[in-house]
């Protein structure tokens, strides 16, 4: 089965029409969740009709939140990308066509950005993930005023880092009851619902990616219609990722925070 059926120029109409950057941020003082640890993140590609997905769905959420070790350190990221499904978006739709998905369920690690396999492959690369120095810590903030999100981050670099970094601001959604096919009505979390500035982000400026530089900004993202973009605004939280980039396209995650809870 395949997934490929938005084009990049769509995807770009559709991110472009709900966005709005701010580059100064009016107050900084909120955000005091700054990660300096290397947190992972991996990517599950999946569908509510999608029988082998609800064999997964289990050990997945063990791994990624009801084990006590990795809570916190781990992101299980799930994007709906199955025929009639309920969960998806059109943003959720076409980062899968970016990862030309052939079908689900389908896994990727950060250190493999743009790369699918095996949930037993990406396992142990989670692990390895975080185990290694965090070189940059990302702290952020949301809130909701009526139809809009306001997100404000916050970037301190430990170590100076050579190339092309972007910083990646998505909102992701909580507590969906949804039918799984083979298991009946279950909760989904951690659903990937849309970006506040673009698919791979905002690239940072040349030289500011150096040990001692802090960068903060401010972003607000239309959260759209309940029942298309999420279904219930209190539970829509934040994703921060940091990649590291090369041609346009992210070749790793350098680091990324979230709220888990």
């Amino acid at each position: 089965m395949k997934f490929r059926i938005l084009s990049l120029a769509v995807a770009a109409l559709l991110v472009n029409s709900c966005t709005k950057i701010v580059e100064a941020p009016d107050d900084s003082t909120e955000i005091n969740n700054l990660s300096t640890a290397r947190k992972a993140i991996m990517f599950k590609f999946t569908g509510v009709n999608c029988g082998a997905c609800s064999a997964y769905h289990p050990i997945y959420e063990e791994f990624v939140t009801e084990n006590a070790e990795n809570r916190g350190k781990i992101v299980g990221l799930h994007v709906h990308c199955g025929v009639s499904d309920t969960l998806n978006t059109n943003f959720s739709l076409s980062f899968t066509n970016r990862f030309d998905i052939p079908g689900t369920p389908r896994f990727a690690e950060g250190t493999i950005m743009l790369q699918d396999t095996a949930y037993d492959v990406v396992k142990p690369m989670a692990l390895l993930t975080m185990e290694k120095t965090a070189d940059v810590g990302i702290g952020f903030s949301h809130k909701i005023s009526g139809n809009l999100m306001t997100i404000k981050t916050k970037t301190q670099f430990f170590n100076d880092m050579s190339g092309e970094y972007s910083l990646a601001v998505y909102v992701i959604e909580n507590k969906c009851w949804a039918d799984q096919v083979g298991i009946g009505s279950i909760e989904h979390n951690r659903i990937l619902r849309g970006s506040a500035n673009g698919m791979w982000g905002t690239v940072y400026a040349p030289g500011v990616t150096t040990k001692g530089n802090v960068i903060d900004h401010t972003w607000t993202y239309d959260i759209g219609t309940v029942g298309i973009n999420h279904w219930n605004p209190d539970n829509l939280r934040v994703l921060v990722i940091v990649y590291k980039m090369s041609n346009g396209d992210p070749v790793e995650v350098a680091n990324c925070n979230w709220n888990y809870n």
